[in-house]
């Protein structure tokens, strides 16, 4: 299973940052392929909700068995 995560930093100010993650259902995704598609879906839209930020890095985590979310 993985899990879609997203950092995004101010434009202004590189170290003014915060992590997004995948609410959408599912959250978790059984293949990395599917979380990576998701990925882009959510790097897509991310500028029309929150202006003056950027997205910086990106990465599908993989959750390990028993983990919580």
């Amino acid at each position: 299973m993985f899990k879609a995560m997203i950092l995004i930093c101010v434009i202004n100010d590189p170290t003014q940052c915060m992590f997004m993650e995948n609410t959408r259902y599912p959250v978790l995704y059984n293949t990395l392929k599917a979380c990576e598609t998701r990925l882009a879906e959510m790097k897509a839209v991310i500028p029309a909700y929150v202006s003056g930020w950027k997205v910086s890095s990106w990465s599908c985590i993989k959750m390990n068995k028993g983990r919580s979310i």
